[in-house]
C-alpha cells in the first residue's frame, strides 16, 4: 500500500537540524568504531594473544617433531654407517659372547641337546645378534645396504655391473620355479638380432676356464656331514660371517669376477638401492650368468652358493623374434609371463655387422616389473649399464671378431660422513603452513557471525553506524590481527630454525602473507552471510579448512608437478583462496627444500621471473581477489544476511545510480507502492472505533501532515512461515498507527500478541510481509539507513558487550550520534544519573545483575536525544525503585523526539504514555489516552478484598452490600475482585464499610478501591479467560496426590526407563535437528567422495606416467650425449667444473678420451677433461673438489697389445638428486657417460670413426599398473576427518546439555546419573554403528579397493571400535568443559592433534620395531594413533590386483616381525616389511581406552566444576558417602549457626526466633503435619562469602511459603539447595521427615516434589508435551501414564493448543507456564519449589499462572519466590523476606502490614487545568520543580496547569491531614497515611468529592499499606545493620564543595553551616538490594545537587571515618 512520504523541504527546521545534528560523519563513525574496537581487544588480550602465540606452539611442535624424528626415528643404527660389533648375545640362551663363531656354535648346540630340529633356522643370525658395538670402528665393512650411504667414503669401492634379473617366481613360467629350469631369457630382434643376439651371453667355454680353480678350493666342505661336523661347519661359517661383512663379500665377487671370470656376467635379482656406495646384490643372491648352467659342476654352483652369499649359476638364453611390434604385442597379452625376461634388444633395420659399412640401431628393452609403486620418491639406480655393454660388445664383436673393452663395474664418487636429516618445515610445508596459516578463518568466522547472532551488529546498525564504517574497521581489525598472528609464525618459526622461513626472502613472504590475509579476511566476511549461529559457522569454518588443506596438498600438488593440466587452467584454479594459498606454499616450500639440500638460499625477488614459479601470477590474483571478496562481501550483506536489518532487493544498487539523477527526490522516496489507496478489508468492519479512525486518519493523511509526524504505519503486516505443521503465524495484521512529534505511544498485549515483531519491523530488523512505514519521512522499505541515523532503540533484549564498562558504552553510541568533547561526557553523566548507574559507571557489563543491564539499555536508546525511540520492555525485571529511576530517565529524554514503548507493566503504560494501543493476536485493538480508555471500557470501582479465612459467600454477601449490582471479577485462593457500579458507591463509602464490624468479621488481610484502572481495560480488551462470578469452590480442583502405584517404576526398572527415554529425548533432538543430522551423515560422504578427488586427480596426474598407461608401444628415451658441466643443478659455482676424468695418464688412454670428447655432441672442450695417474688420485680429487665433475672412467689395457682397451669402469654419482619436480637419476648422466664410452671404443674396434650410431632404452610393454598411493596415505586422514566431524558435535552437544543446566534440571527430577552416561554413550554407539555402515557404503561405492577387497567385518570393527574410543575420549573432554563453543574449538583441536600423530604414524613411530612396547603403547592410548596404522594395513594389503587383502581371520597372523619373504609368513599375505602391531592389536586397545576414559570421564565430571560451581574431592570414591548416596558437604544442622555472627543472631526479629526454636524443638523428628523443614540450612561459596545463613523454618502440607528478597539474598540457593541442585555447606534439611542429607535421602525424595527453575531449562528442539513425558519418564511412570498424565498437564496449564509446537516457538509466558508443568510431572505429594514463575509474564498469563498454583497447593507444600509483590500478597499463606542470607521477618501477609506497614496508601491522579485564579505566580513552576525533584518524574516538563493541580492538591492534603507524598510523578500523587489519622479519613473523602473538580482529580486509589512497603523497609533496615557492622561508608560530595561522610543507610549529616538543620538523606535499593543514594535534601525540602560518591574502601580510613562519626552523634 503506498504511504505519502513528505518532502525534504516539508520539514520543520529544527528537526531538520536535528536530524543533521545526529548523523555522524564517516569519519566520526570510524574513529567511534575504532576506538570501541580497540578496548574490546584490549578487554580481551587474553584470547587474542592466545590466538596469536598458537603459532609458537605449533612451530615449536613442528621443530620438536622434526628434532624428535630426526634424533629419534632417523638417528637409528639402521640410519648411521654400520660400525664394528664387540660382543654377541645369543637369542636361546641369552647368554652374551665376545666371538660371534662360539655364540652360533653354543646356541646351535643348544638345538641338537633340546632335540629340535633346523628347520626354523636359515641362518646364523636366527640364533645370534649384535649386543655392543664400537662405535670408533665404523665403515662400509661393517655396514648394511641403507647404512652404506651415511658412510664415509674416501675410496669408494668397484661394483659388478650387474644384471637385473627377475625374481624366480617371475622367471618360472609355469609353476614354481624348479632347478635350472628358470632360466633368465634375453629378447632380441631386427635384422642382425641372429647375429649378434648369440654373442651376448658368455660362452661355456669361458665358464669352464675359472671351473678348475673354484674346484680346487673347495676341500672338505663338499662331503656330506655328520652332527659333529655341521657343528663345526656352522661354526666356521659364523666366523667367516662375523669376519666377512656383506660388503667384503661383494667386493669378494668383484675380485672373483674381475680375477677368475672376466668375461662372465653377474646378475642380480635383489631390489636396487638409491646409490651405489653399496649394491645390495652384495648381501642378497647374486647369479652368474652362463650360456647353459646345465653344464656347470654341481660343486661349482655349491662353493659359489656357500661362500658369495648364495649366487648361482643361472642360463642366459637369447631368444630372437621377427619384429619388435610383435615382441611389444606378446608383452602387452602375456604381461606376466613375459615378466621372467631381463632385457631385450631391437637391433634395426638400420644395424649393420659388415665390416665395411657397420652401423648400430640399438634399442633396449629394460624389465620394470620390480616398479610396484608411482616414482614419488627419490628413484633407485636401474642396472642397465651390464646389459648395453653385453650388447655392443656383442655386435662389435659380429663386426670385428673380437669384443669391445668390458664394463667392470660402476663405482660412486667419494664423499664425507652424513647423517639423513629431513627439513620438515619444508618438505610439509604447504600441508602444514596451510593448515596453520587458515586456522585464522574459523576464529573470524566465529567471531563475526557471533556479532550477528548476539545481534551486536544490528544494534550498532541500529544506533545509525554505516554498513561501509562497519566493514572498514572491522576488516582493518581482522588485518591486522591476522598480520600480528602471521609476524609470531614467522618470528618463531625462524627462531626455532625452520628452514622454510629462514631460506625464502623475508620480502616475498611478508608480500605473499599480508596479501593472502587480506583475501582471507575479505572471504571470511562474504561467507558470514551464510550462516545464522556461530556453532554452524564455525563447524563449517573448520570443515573447509580440513577439506581444502588435504585436497589441496594431493590435487593440486599432482597437477604441478605432472602437468596434467594446463598452465592457464592451473592459474584458473589458483583463483579459488585456497588454491592459491597452496600454490604460494608450495613454491616457497620447493625453495626452502632445495636451498636446504644445496647449501643455498631459496626463493628471491629474481625468482618470481622463474619460468615454472607461479608465485607471481598468485600475488596478482590475491589483489584481484581482495576487491571482489571486498564488494561482494558488502553485497550480500545487504541482500542476504538476516543479521544486518531488513534485506535489500538484489539489484538495490540501481536505485543508488538513479538517486544521483538531478530528477530523483535525494534521500526521499515518493510513493510506495503502485496509486496510494487503501482497499478496505472485510475484517476491518471488526475494529473498535477509536482503531478505525487513527487507520482513516493514516489513510488520509497528505504528505504534509506526514511531515508532521515522527512515525506514520500504513497496512503493515508481518506473517511467520508456519513451523512443525502448525498454521501460518501473522504476527501483525494491518496496522496503522500515526505518532506525532513529542508524543509516546504504548503497545501492550499479552506475549505474542505481535508488539515486539511490530517495533522490530520498524527499526529495520525484520521485513514486512506487506504495508510499510515512513519513519522522521524515511520509508523503513528502502531508506533504512536513513532511519538509523535518527533513532534510539532499547531491545527486549540486552545487546551488550560484557567486556566493556557502561561509560564506554555510552562513549561509543555517543560518538555515533555526532557528539564530541565536552558535550559527549556531558551527555554520558546525564545518561547514568538518569539511569542510577552513575556509582557503576567503570564496572564491566558482564558484572551486572539484569536490571543494571536494563537500564544500561535504555540510556543508549536515550544518548544524543534521537528523534524516534523504541523501547521494548524497558523495566522487565527492575524492582520497583529502580523501575521509578528508569521512568523519570525516559520522561526528561521525551523532549520532542517520538517514542513506542512495550510493556507488561499497566502503571508504567499509564505514567509514560500519552496514548496506548493494545494489541491481541497481532491486531491493535483499541488505542487512545489512558483516561479515555478507563472512561470508556469501565464506570465502576474496582474492589479487592483479601479474605483467605472467609467463605466465599460471605464476602460477595459483604461486597452486595456495598453495591447491589456487584460482579465478581475472579477468586483466586481467598482473593477476591469486585467490580462496583460507581452509581450504587464511592470511595468513601467502601472505606466506612471497611472500618466496620461487618468487615473485620471477615478475618480481612488486605483489601483496596480504586477507580477502574488500566489493568482492568487491559483484561477486557485483551479476552483473558473468564472466571466472573465464580468463587473459589466453583473453580476447578486437581486431584489430591496420588500414592504411587502399577504405573510407577522403580529400581532396575525405572533405570531402564529413564535410559529409554533420554534415548527417545536424543533421537528427537536429532531428528529436529536435520540439517545438523545431515551434516553428521554427509560428513561421510563428504570425505570419501574428497578422497575419491584426491584419488582421481592422482590418477589423471599418473595417467602421463608410462606405468599408469596401457603401454602398447613404448616410446624409445634415446640416451643424450655428455651434457655440459656447467648445466648441473648442484655445481660448485665458485670452482670450475670438468665433463669428466680419466686414468691412467697415458698415451693410449688420451686416444680414448679424446675419442670420447670428440664423438660428443658438441664436442667437449680439452679443458673441462683431466687425466690422473691411479683411481685414487682421481678420489683425491672428487673428495676434495666435490659438485664439480660429472663422472670419471678408469680404463685398462690389454698388456699383450697395449692399444686395445680390454675393460673399463665408471664413477659417477649415483645419488638421486632433488629438483623442483621431483629427481634427476641416471638417464641424465650415468648412461650418458656410458653410451660416450662405448661408442668410442666401438668406433675404435671397427676402425670406423664415423661409423653410425644410435642407442635408446624403453620399457617392456604392460597393461596399465594401479600402483597409485594416495588411498594407503590419505585413506586415514579422511576417515579420520569423518569421524572426527561426528567427534565434534556429539562433544558439543554433551556441554550444551550441561551448559543450559538441563542436565541439572534432570537430577532434580529423579535421573539417575549412570542412566545419563548409558544413554548417551547407547545414542552414540547407534551413531557410529550408522556412520560406520554409512563410510563403508560410500567407500564401495566409489570402488576403492581398500573396502570391496577387504573383509566386511574386519573394515566394519575398525571404524566402529576407533568411533566408539573416540566417543569415550570425547565424555573424558566434555567433563572438563563448560561452553559449547570451546568445546567445539577443543574438538577441532583434537583432531589437529589426531592430524599431527598421523603423520607422525605415517614415519613410523612408534610402530616399527625401532621404538619400545611401552612408547607404543602410550601412543595407542590416543585412538587416532592406530586408525592410521590399521588402515595403512588395509591398504597395503589391497593396493595391487593381485593382493588379496586381509580377513577376519588373519587378521593377527598377517603381521609378521620377519618380512614376507620370508617362509615364516603362513597367511596368504603378509605385510612386506617387519611388523610389530596389528590390527588386533588395535582392537585390544581400542577397547581398552574406551573402558579407560569412560572411567576417567564419569570421575572428571565429579571432581570438576559443574554449571553451579559444585565439585567433589579427587578422591570422593574412596568416601563412604559417595556409595550410600549422602548429599551434601555438610556438617551438622548446630554448626551451621557458625554462619551468622553474634551481633545478627542478637538482632534477629523475633518471628524468625520463635520459629527457629520450634524447628529445633523438633529434634529432627518426623511430623506429618511439616513438610518441608529447614534445619539451619547454610551454603558458603569460596571462603567466607555465606550465600545462606543457617535457615530453620517448617513448612506445612497445603500452605503456599513465599520467599521475598533482592536479588543475591540468598532465595534461589535455598530452593537450589533444597531441590539438590546445590549441597549445603551445613545443616540439612527434611521433606516429609526423609533428610536429604542421609544416605539416598535426595534420591527418595526427588520423585516427591516438583521445580520450577527461575529460568526456562527447556530443550529447543522438544515439544511441550515431549517436555512433559521426558519428566513423566524420569519420574518412573509407564508409558501409558506418560502420555495421560502430560496431556492432562497441558490442558491444566492451558498449552494444549501449543502441545505440538516445539518449545523455541513459545513465548516467554507459554514457556514459564510449561516450566510450572514440568514441575506437577508425577503428581508430587510432598512440595512444589516456584522460583519466580511468572517472571516476563503479561497480566493475563500471570492470573493464569496464579489459578494453577491456587490448585495444586492442594495436598501440598509450595515454596514460591517472587519479585512481584502482589503475587506474594495475593498467593502467600506465609511470607518470609531475605536479605543477606538470613530470613528478616516472617509471618502472613496481614501480620508483616500490621508490623511495618504505615496505614493506608492513598493515590491521587490529577491532569485537569485550572481557572485563571488559580495559576501559579512567575517561578512557581521552577520553583516546584527544585522541590524534591530527586523523586519527580516529570516535574521539568510539566505545564503550568498541571503544577497548579498538583501545587492545589498537596496544599489541600497539608491543610486537612497534615500529611505530604511519599511519591510524586507527572500523573499522580501517593500518600502514606498514618493509622492514627484513621477517624479523620470519612469526612476528608467527602471534602475531596467535592473539591474533586475544582483540584483537577480524575482518579483515586485507596488501600492497605502495601506489601511492597514492608519489603522495602524490611530490606533497608537490612542493608543499613550491615552497612553499620562491615563500616560500609560513603563519601559524598555536593556541588557547593561540601564534603561528608555517611554510612550506607544514614538517615541525616550535619549541615554544612553549623547553624541550619541537618541534610536529609534518601536511599534507594537496586535490584540487588544494595542500598545507593539518590538525594540529598535541605531543610526546606530542596534538592541538593551532588557531584560524586565514593566508597570508602581501605581500612584504617574506615576505622578514622567510623571514630569521627561517633564522636559527632555522642551525647553533649
Amino acid at each position: 500500500n503506498a504511504l505519502p512520504t513528505a518532502p525534504e523541504a516539508g520539514d520543520g527546521a529544527v528537526v531538520a537540524e536535528r536530524r543533521n545534528k545526529l548523523q555522524a560523519s564517516f569519519s566520526g563513525q570510524l574513529s567511534a568504531l575504532a576506538r570501541n574496537n580497540l578496548t574490546l581487544q584490549r578487554r580481551a588480550w587474553r584470547s587474542n594473544c592466545c590466538l596469536i602465540i598458537l603459532p609458537l606452539f605449533l612451530t615449536s611442535g613442528l621443530a620438536l617433531l622434526q628434532w624428535f624424528i630426526n634424533t629419534s626415528v632417523l638417528d637409528v643404527p639402521e640410519l648411521r654407517c654400520g660400525c664394528a660389533c664387540v660382543s654377541f648375545q645369543g637369542k636361546r640362551t641369552q647368554d652374551t659372547y665376545t666371538s660371534y663363531a662360539s655364540c652360533v656354535s653354543t646356541e646351535l648346540a643348544d638345538v641338537y641337546l633340546k632335540g629340535e630340529t633346523l628347520d626354523a633356522f636359515t641362518s646364523p643370525e636366527d640364533f645370534c645378534s649384535c649386543k655392543e658395538r664400537d662405535s670408533d670402528t665404523c665403515g662400509l665393512v661393517h655396514s648394511t645396504a641403507s647404512q652404506a650411504g651415511f658412510c664415509a667414503v674416501e675410496r669408494p669401492e668397484l661394483w659388478p655391473a650387474f644384471v637385473q634379473v627377475p625374481f624366480g617366481h617371475l622367471r618360472a613360467e609355469s609353476g614354481a620355479c624348479q632347478g635350472e629350469t628358470c632360466e633368465v631369457k634375453l629378447l632380441a630382434t631386427g635384422s642382425s638380432a641372429s647375429a649378434i643376439a648369440p654373442l651376448i651371453p658368455p660362452s661355456n667355454e669361458e665358464f669352464e676356464l675359472s671351473v678348475a680353480w673354484m674346484n680346487a678350493t673347495l676341500g672338505p666342505m663338499l662331503q656330506q656331514p655328520d652332527v659333529d661336523s655341521l657343528l663345526e661347519m656352522f661354526g666356521r661359517a659364523a666366523e667367516q660371517a662375523a669376519d666377512v661383512s656383506p660388503f667384503q663379500r661383494g667386493t669378494s665377487i668383484t675380485t672373483l669376477v674381475g680375477t677368475h671370470v672376466p668375461d662372465m656376467l653377474v646378475g642380480t635379482a635383489a631390489e636396487s638401492w638409491l646409490a651405489l656406495y653399496f649394491e645390495t646384490a652384495a648381501s642378497e643372491q647374486p647369479y652368474f650368468l652362463a650360456e647353459d648352467c646345465a653344464t656347470v659342476a654341481p660343486a661349482a654352483k655349491r662353493w659359489l652358493a656357500e661362500h658369495f652369499a648364495g649366487a648361482e649359476c643361472a642360463t642366459l638364453r637369447p631368444e630372437v623374434h621377427p619384429s619388435a611390434e610383435e615382441v611389444n604385442t606378446k608383452q602387452f597379452e602375456a604381461w606376466r609371463n613375459w615378466r621372467q625376461f631381463s632385457a631385450g634388444f631391437d637391433f634395426g633395420d638400420e644395424t649393420s655387422v659388415d665390416p665395411e659399412a657397420p652401423s648400430l640401431h640399438m634399442t633396449m628393452w629394460f624389465n620394470n616389473s620390480n616398479w610396484l609403486e608411482p616414482a614419488r620418491g627419490p628413484p633407485t639406480w636401474e642396472r642397465m649399464p651390464g646389459s648395453l655393454n653385453a650388447a655392443v660388445s656383442a655386435w662389435v664383436e659380429a663386426v670385428s671378431g673380437r669384443r669391445s673393452a668390458k664394463l667392470m663395474g660402476v663405482r660412486e664418487m667419494p664423499k664425507e660422513s652424513s647423517r639423513l636429516v629431513l627439513e620438515f618445515s619444508s618438505l610439509l610445508g604447504p600441508l602444514f603452513y596451510m593448515f596453520l596459516i587458515q586456522l585464522m578463518l574459523p576464529v573470524m568466522l566465529q567471531r563475526i557471525v557471533y556479532e550477528k547472532e548476539s545481534r551486536v551488529r544490528i544494534m550498532m546498525k541500529m544506533q545509525g553506524l554505516n554498513d561501509e564504517t562497519y566493514f572498514v574497521v572491522s576488516m582493518t581489525y581482522y588485518i591486522i590481527l591476522y598480520v600480528a598472528y602471521m609476524f609470531v609464525l614467522v618470528l618463531f618459526g625462524s627462531l626455532v630454525g625452520l628452514k622454510f622461513f629462514l631460506l625464502n626472502d623475508y620480502g616475498i613472504q611478508i608480500l605473499f602473507y599480508f596479501l593472502y590475509g587480506c583475501v582471507q579476511v575479505s572471504f571470511a566476511f562474504c561467507v558470514k552471510s551464510l550462516f545464522k549461529t556461530t556453532k554452524a559457522a564455525t563447524v563449517t569454518g573448520y570443515l573447509y579448512v580440513f577439506g581444502t588443506t588435504i585436497a589441496s596438498q594431493v590435487i593440486i600438488d599432482e597437477f604441478i608437478e605432472s602437468k596434467v593440466i594446463s598452465n592457464a587452467s592451473l592459474v584458473a584454479l589458483e583463483c579459488i583462496p585456497c588454491v592459491g594459498l597452496y600454490r604460494g606454499l608450495y613454491e616457497l616450500a620447493n625453495y626452502a627444500f632445495v636451498g636446504a639440500y644445496q647449501r643455498k638460499r631459496g626463493m628471491g625477488w629474481s625468482n618470481l621471473s622463474d619460468p615454472e614459479n607461479g608465485l607471481e601470477a598468485v600475488l596478482g590474483i590475491f589483489v584481484v581477489e581482495i576487491f571482489v571478496f571486498t564488494i561482494l562481501a558488502l553485497y550480500l550483506d545487504q541482500v542476504l544476511d538476516e543479521g544486518s536489518g531488513v534485506r535489500k532487493h538484489p539489484l538495490y544498487f540501481l536505485d543508488r545510480l538513479r538517486e544521483k539523477a538531478p530528477s530523483s527526490a535525494k534521500g526521499k522516496e515518493e510513493e510506495i507502492g503502485a496509486d496510494g489507496g487503501y482497499e478496505a478489508k472485510e475484517e476491518d468492519d471488526d475494529d473498535p472505533n477509536d482503531v478505525a479512525e487513527e487507520r482513516e486518519r493514516v489513510v488520509t493523511m497528505t504528505p504534509d501532515v506526514v511531515a508532521e509526524q515522527g512515525i506514520v504505519v500504513r497496512n503493515l503486516r508481518k506473517q511467520f512461515r508456519p513451523l512443525d505443521g502448525s498454521a501460518e503465524k501473522v504476527a501483525c495484521r494491518d496496522l496503522h498507527l500515526a505518532i506525532r512529534r513529542g508524543e509516546c505511544v504504548g503497545l501492550l498485549g499479552p506475549n505474542g500478541a505481535g508488539k515486539t515483531t511490530t517495533i522490530r519491523m520498524l527499526c529495520g530488523f525484520l521485513e514486512p510481509s506487506s504495508g510499510s512505514a515512513a519513519v522522521e519521512g524515511f520509508s523503513i522499505r528502502s531508506q533504512m539507513d536513513n532511519i538509523y541515523s535518527v533513532m534510539g532503540v532499547c531491545p527486549q533484549d540486552d545487546c551488550l558487550w560484557g567486556t566493556l564498562t557502561a561509560r564506554e558504552h555510552l562513549l561509543f553510541y555517543g560518538r555515533l550520534k555526532n557528539l564530541r568533547g565536552a558535550q559527549l561526557e556531558e551527555a554520558i553523566e546525564e545518561a547514568l544519573r538518569g539511569v542510577n548507574l552513575l556509582a557503576v559507571a567503570n564496572k564491566k557489563v558482564m558484572l551486572f545483575s539484569g536490571g543494571m543491564k536494563r537500564r544500561l539499555s535504555v540510556a543508549l536508546a536515550l544518548i544524543g536525544k534521537p528523534l524516534v525511540i523504541y523501547l521494548d520492555e524497558p523495566s522487565t525485571g527492575l524492582d520497583p525503585a529502580s523501575r521509578r529511576s528508569l521512568w523519570r530517565c525516559i520522561k526528561n529524554a521525551k523532549g520532542s523526539a517520538s517514542i513506542i514503548l512495550t510493556s507488561h507493566s499497566m502503571e508504567e503504560a499509564e505514567v509514560l504514555c500519552d496514548r496506548i494501543g493494545i494489541f491481541v493476536d497481532g491486531r491493535l485493538r483499541c488505542i487512545g489516552a489512558p483516561k479515555e480508555l478507563t472512561a470508556r471500557h469501565g464506570s465502576y470501582l474496582s474492589f479487592s478484598i483479601t479474605a483467605p479465612s472467609a467463605p466465599a459467600a460471605d464476602v460477595s454477601a459483604f461486597a452486595r452490600e456495598l453495591a447491589p449490582s456487584a460482579v465478581c471479577a475472579y477468586s483466586l485462593s481467598g482473593s477476591y475482585k469486585f467490580e462496583l457500579p460507581i452509581n450504587e458507591t464511592s470511595i468513601e463509602s467502601v472505606f466506612q464499610a471497611m472500618a466496620s464490624d461487618r468487615a473485620r468479621s471477615l478475618n480481612t488481610t488486605d483489601w483496596g478501591v480504586c477507580n477502574v484502572t488500566m489493568e482492568d481495560v487491559f483484561a477486557k480488551v485483551a479476552g483473558a479467560p473468564s472466571n466472573k462470578s465464580k468463587t473459589a469452590e466453583e473453580l476447578p480442583h486437581p486431584e489430591a496426590p496420588r500414592p504411587a502405584g502399577d504405573d510407577v517404576s522403580n529400581g532396575f526398572m525405572l533405570w531402564m526407563l529413564q535410559v529409554w527415554a533420554l534415548g527417545r529425548k536424543h533421537v528427537i533432538s536429532l531428528r529436529r535437528n536435520l540439517s545438523s543430522s545431515i551434516i553428521q551423515l554427509a560428513s561421510g560422504f563428504f570425505f570419501t567422495f574428497l578422497l575419491y578427488l584426491i584419488d582421481l586427480s592422482v590418477r589423471l596426474s599418473q595417467g602421463e606416467e608410462t606405468y599408469a598407461q596401457n603401454l602398447y608401444e613404448p616410446s624409445p628415451i634415446v640416451i643424450e650425449d655428455i651434457p655440459d658441466c656447467y648445466s648441473m643443478r648442484y655445481r660448485d659455482e665458485g670452482k670450475p667444473c670438468y665433463d669428466f676424468l680419466y686414468t691412467p695418464n697415458t698415451p693410449e688412454a688420451a686416444v680414448v678420451a679424446d675419442a670420447i670428447r670428440e664423438y660428443n655432441t658438441p664436442p667437449i672442450p680439452a679443458d673441462r677433461v683431466m687425466a690422473f695417474d691411479t683411481p685414487d688420485d682421481v678420489d683425491g680429487f672428487l673428495f676434495e673438489n666435490p659438485e664439480t665433475v660429472l663422472g670419471a672412467y678408469h680404463f685398462e689395457f690389454d698388456e699383450a697389445e697395449p692399444s686395445r682397451a680390454v675393460s673399463y669402469a665408471l664413477q659417477l654419482n649415483s645419488t638421486p638428486r632433488f629438483t623442483r619436480t621431483g629427481f634427476e637419476d641416471q638417464f641424465d648422466i650415468q648412461l650418458p657417460l656410458q653410451m660416450a664410452a662405448e661408442r668410442a671404443f666401438a668406433r675404435l674396434a671397427v676402425g670406423d670413426g664415423d661409423a653410425p650410431w644410435h642407442v635408446a632404452v624403453q620399457e617392456f610393454a604392460h597393461p596399465a599398473l594401479d600402483v597409485s598411493g594416495v588411498v594407503e596415505t590419505m585413506a586415514p586422514l579422511t576417515l579420520f576427518a569423518a569421524i572426527q566431524f561426528t567427534f565434534v558435535i556429539q562433544i558439543s552437544s554433551v556441554v550444551t546439555e550441561k551448559h543450559r543446566k538441563l542436565r541439572a534440571a534432570m537430577k532434580t527430577a529423579g535421573m539417575m546419573d549412570s542412566a545419563w552416561w548409558v544413554s548417551w554413550f547407547g545414542f552414540f554407539l547407534l551413531q557410529a554403528l550408522l556412520n560406520s555402515l554409512l563410510l563403508v557404503a560410500f567407500g564401495h561405492m566409489f570402488g576403492f579397493s581398500l573396502y570391496s577387497n577387504n573383509d566386511f567385518s574386519l573394515l566394519f570393527c575398525v571404524l566402529l571400535l576407533f568411533s566408539i574410543s573416540m566417543t569415550s575420549f570425547g565424555f573424558a573432554v566434555a567433563a572438563c568443559l563448560q561452553d559449547p563453543a570451546t568445546a567445539t574449538s577443543i574438538g577441532f583441536f583434537v583432531f589437529l592433534i589426531g592430524f599431527v600423530m598421523q603423520i607422525t604414524v605415517a614415519f613410523g613411530v612408534p610402530y616399527d620395531p625401532l621404538h619400545s612396547d611401552g612408547l607404543r603403547s602410550a601412543f595407542s592410548l590416543f585412538p587416532p594413533c592406530q586408525l592410521s596404522l590399521a588402515i595403512g594395513h588395509l591398504v597395503q594389503a589391497t593396493n595391487l590386483d593381485d593382493l588379496p587383502g586381509l580377513s577376519w581371520s588373519n587378521r593377527r597372523d598377517y603381521c609378521q616381525r620377519i618380512p614376507w619373504k620370508s617362509p615364516h609368513c603362513s597367511t596368504e599375505w603378509c605385510l612386506p616389511e617387519p611388523c610389530v602391531w596389528s590390527i588386533a592389536d588395535c582392537f585390544d586397545y581400542w577397547l581398552i581406552s574406551t573402558v579407560m576414559f569412560l572411567v576417567l570421564a564419569v570421575y572428571l565430571d565429579n571432581v570438576m566444576p559443574d554449571v553451579y560451581g559444585n565439585t567433589q574431592p579427587l578422591w570422593y570414591f574412596l568416601t563412604p558417602s559417595y556409595w550410600s548416596g549422602t548429599y551434601g558437604g555438610g556438617g551438622s544442622a548446630a554448626g551451621s549457626d557458625a554462619s551468622r555472627d553474634e551481633e545478627a543472631a542478637n538482632a534477629q526479629d523475633k518471628d524468625v526466633a520463635e520459629e527457629e526454636a520450634k524447628v529445633k524443638a523438633s529434634a529432627g523428628e518426623a511430623d506429618e503435619k511439616v513438610a518441608v523443614q529447614l534445619r539451619g540450612l547454610a551454603k558458603r561459596f569460596g571462603r567466607d562469602f555465606w550465600a545462606v545463613k543457617g535457615q530453620w523454618l517448617n513448612i506445612a502440607p497445603g500452605n503456599l511459603f513465599c520467599l521475598l528478597g533482592h536479588n543475591g539474598a540468598g532465595k534461589s540457593t535455598t530452593i537450589n539447595m533444597l531441590t539438590g541442585v546445590l549441597p549445603p555447606t551445613s545443616g540439612d534439611a527434611l521433606v516429609m521427615g526423609r533428610s536429604l542429607c542421609s544416605a539416598g535421602g535426595l534420591r527418595k525424595v526427588s520423585r516427591q516434589v516438583g521445580n520450577c527453575p527461575q529460568f526456562d531449562i527447556l530443550w529447543e528442539e522438544l515439544t511441550g508435551i515431549e517436555h512433559l513425558e521426558l519428566f513423566a519418564a524420569l519420574k518412573g511412570e509407564s508409558r501409558r501414564a506418560q502420555v495421560a498424565s502430560a496431556k492432562e498437564l497441558m490442558e491444566h496449564v492451558g498449552l494444549t493448543r501449543a502441545a505440538n509446537l516445539r518449545a523455541s516457538a513459545y513465548s516467554g509466558g507459554m514457556a514459564r507456564r510449561l516450566s510450572v508443568a514440568i514441575s506437577l510431572v508425577g503428581n508430587p505429594r510432598t512440595c512444589v519449589y516456584l522460583d519466580e514463575p511468572t517472571t516476563g509474564m503479561d497480566p493475563i498469563s500471570r492470573k493464569q499462572v496464579w489459578e494453577i498454583i491456587t490448585q495444586i497447593k492442594t495436598g501440598r507444600a509450595i515454596v514460591l519466590t517472587t519479585h512481584s509483590m502482589e503475587e506474594a500478597d495475593t498467593l502467600g499463606d506465609r511470607i518470609g523476606i531475605m536479605a543477606n542470607g538470613e530470613l528478616r521477618c516472617l509471618g502472613s501477609t496481614l501480620h508483616l502490614k500490621q508490623l511495618f506497614g504505615a496505614g493506608y496508601q492513598l493515590t491521587v491522579s490529577c491532569r485537569a487545568g485550572l481557572s485563571e485564579t488559580q495559576q501559579p505566580a512567575e517561578g512557581e513552576v521552577q520553583k516546584l520543580a527544585h522541590r524534591k525533584s530527586f523523586r519527580s518524574i516529570a516535574t521539568l516538563d510539566m505545564t503550568s496547569d498541571e503544577v497548579a493541580a498538583f501545587r492545589a492538591t498537596r496544599e489541600f492534603f497539608e491543610e486537612e491531614l497534615g500529611v505530604s507524598p511519599s511519591e510524586e510523578t507527572s500523573v499522580y500523587l501517593q500518600y502514606a497515611i498514618p493509622k492514627s489519622l484513621e477517624p479523620k479519613l470519612p469526612a476528608f473523602f467527602v471534602k475531596l468529592r467535592e473539591r474533586r473538580d475544582e483540584l483537577g482529580i480524575t482518579d483515586l486509589q485507596l488501600a492497605l499499606s502495601t506489601l511492597e512497603e514492608v519489603f522495602l523497609r524490611v530490606s533497608k533496615q537490612a542493608e543499613f545493620e550491615k552497612a553499620v557492622a562491615e563500616k560500609a561508608f560513603l563519601q559524598v560530595s555536593l556541588v557547593d564543595g561540601y564534603n561528608f561522610y555517611t554510612p550506607i543507610g544514614g538517615d541525616a549529616v550535619p549541615s554544612s553551616n553549623p547553624g541550619e538543620a541537618p541534610l536529609k538523606l534518601t536511599w534507594e535499593p537496586d535490584e540487588n538490594g544494595k542500598l545507593m543514594l539518590a538525594a540529598v535534601t535541605a531543610a526546606d525540602d530542596a534538592a541538593v545537587e551532588i557531584e560524586q560518591v565514593r566508597a570508602v574502601t581501605k581500612n584504617a580510613e574506615k576505622l578514622k571515618v567510623a571514630r569521627a562519626i561517633e564522636a559527632a552523634t555522642a551525647p553533649k
